[in-house]
């Protein structure tokens, strides 16, 4: 069952948002940014926002399939609980994020926060593995 997500949820939320957008840019020339994104080629941002795009829903996919799949989330949980974890990770140290995504992910009572946390720790398992393997088969200092 989906919890419902009051109005003063949003409305705190998007405050939260503003007051946070408006510290990142205070001291920042907009001047300058607009000048260098008029410089900037838009094929070129176009590609590198795809390329994001596909990134992110790629590590959706790569989560999702960890889940068993009697107790898989949903896409839009998911989505929801990697981008609140990204977010988490880029304002706290030590992959508080992590806690954060496996906390989210165990919203809508499918699965357990432990299950989540535990795909989370598969994920990172997996990701050491293969840049084991990658440096196994392309030693450091190969392309130098």
């Amino acid at each position: 069952m989906r919890k419902s997500w009051p109005i003063w949820r949003a409305v705190l939320g998007s405050l939260l948002g503003l007051a946070l957008l408006a510290l990142l840019v205070r001291g920042i020339d907009l001047r300058q940014v607009w000048a260098g994104l008029v410089q900037a080629r838009p094929l070129w941002v176009v590609l590198s926002l795809l390329v994001t795009v596909l990134t992110t829903v790629g590590k959706i996919a790569r989560w999702r399939a960890l889940f068993p799949a009697a107790q898989r989330p949903p896409w839009s949980l998911l989505i929801r609980a990697l981008l609140v974890g990204q977010m988490v990770n880029a304002l706290l140290p030590a992959r508080a994020g992590d806690v954060a995504r496996a906390y989210a992910a165990g919203e809508d009572g499918r699965t357990s926060r432990m299950t989540a946390l535990g795909t989370i720790a598969a994920e990172k398992a997996f990701d050491v593995l293969f840049l084991l393997l990658k440096d196994a088969i392309v030693p450091s200092g190969h392309w130098e």
